[in-house]
């Protein structure tokens, strides 16, 4: 019997040895020779210590440690092609996957959502902090930043344009074009470039000062399109952990439709609040990605207008966008919204209730998610919710009464 057990043991211990290699990092290393270096997110043991990283484990010459990202647990390598192979049969690597390339997922809408609340309301997302994930944000008279970083060596400022107008569809304070939570405290983190392009890594370090900062709620207009979009990349899973630490993520679901499990990464994060758009008539865009997930889970969550959305633009003016992108944001800023009615509402509470809230527009959910949002009933759904749990209990008000019937 115990040689038995030996046997199975060896032999698992045999089979486990090589972590997966993404079949995306795959087709990148087809594309280059073996001594080019390649850039590779690595998902490693989580006692991993420093010392098994930069110690002996790799040759000095072939591989390099660039970052690691405690908060998710992945490090970011720079190898030779030619050594991915042996980077994967080390016991503490997990997983190989590319260094993703993400990209920018391109005054009525205000009124289509019911987000124009009366300001008796006193609710605008004051105390409620917001970081916009893309271009950077521009200088613009509409816009007040209480913080910036950049992540991707550009330096602050938005040269695409593209950050810019998904900060103002947050929190624009322009009387006309103003933005779902106008009073919230805005924050841009730089992660795509001019281009609108960026990096997989720039996006990690966007999510880690996000978490180290508490800030409240961060939209992603921006995503990758994967062969397997199942929520179990590296930016999926960043995106899982963001959530878990108190963060709200809103992610664009892409813009590949009108087919199905057309989903981008990190749209397809289980925890993300994935958005998907409509026109000014709750007609579904055509470009709006659709679900399911490719392990059957149903995206996106909500819809919400994103077609010919005007906004602010980098030269200090309103300009009109579309796209997926411009969705996302609009949840974002109900999430502020909600979470500054309720601060202790943590992020599933604040999906649930975005998703509950949500108008049935007779589409399917794998294109409508639970419908298009609804900005004041979702405020009215916490506001009933409260009422419900600070009303008094039966017999409490039975002895209210009972003490004033008889006056004492």
């Amino acid at each position: 019997m115990k040689k038995v057990f030996l046997i199975a043991l060896i032999f698992a211990s045999v089979c486990a040895v090589a972590a997966e290699i993404d079949p995306e990092l795959e087709d990148e290393l087809e594309d280059v020779n073996g001594s080019e270096k390649v850039d590779v997110l690595a998902p490693v043991d989580t006692d991993l210590n420093e010392s098994e990283l930069t110690g002996a484990n790799f040759s000095s010459e072939s591989v390099e440690v660039e970052e690691k990202y405690e908060k998710f647990d992945t490090v970011l390598l720079e190898a030779k092609a030619s050594e991915i192979e042996n980077i994967s049969e080390k016991d503490f690597i997990e997983g190989l996957e590319p260094d993703y390339e993400l990209e920018a997922l391109l005054a009525e809408s205000s009124i289509q959502i019911g987000s124009r609340i009366p300001s008796d309301k006193g609710n605008a997302g004051e105390n409620v902090s917001v970081a916009v994930m893309d271009s950077g944000v521009a200088e613009h008279p509409s816009l007040e930043l209480a913080g910036q970083r950049d992540f991707t060596g550009e330096g602050l400022g938005d040269e695409n344009g593209h950050g810019t107008h998904v900060a103002g569809i947050v929190a624009s304070t322009h009387s006309e074009y103003r933005g779902v939570a106008y009073e919230a405290d805005l924050y841009d983190v730089k992660v795509l470039n001019s281009e609108g392009s960026g990096r997989g890594s720039n996006m990690l370090r966007g999510l880690d000062y996000i978490i180290r900062n508490d800030i409240d709620v961060a939209v992603m207009s921006l995503g990758t399109t994967l062969d397997n979009c199942n929520g179990n990349d590296a930016l999926s899973r960043a995106v899982g952990e963001a959530v878990r630490s108190g963060v709200v993520v809103t992610a664009s679901a892409g813009n590949a439709g009108p087919g199905n499990s057309t989903l981008t990464a990190p749209g397809c994060s289980e925890r993300a609040l994935t958005v998907g758009s409509v026109d000014k008539s709750d007609r579904i865009a055509t470009y709006s990605s659709r679900g399911p997930t490719s392990d059957g889970r149903v995206k996106p969550d909500v819809v919400a207008p994103g077609s010919s959305i005007v906004s602010t633009g980098r030269d200090s003016n309103f300009v009109s966008m579309s796209g997926t992108s411009m969705a996302a944001p609009q949840v974002a800023g109900q999430a502020a919204l909600l979470v500054s009615e309720d601060s202790d509402k943590r992020p599933g509470e604040v999906k649930d209730t975005v998703k509950k809230s949500a108008d049935d527009i007779g589409y399917h959910e794998t294109a409508q998610g639970a419908g298009r949002i609804n900005v004041p009933q979702s405020l009215n759904s916490t506001a009933e919710t409260q009422a419900l749990e600070e009303r008094p209990s039966f017999l409490t008000r039975l002895w209210i009464w009972f003490a004033d019937f008889f006056g004492f």
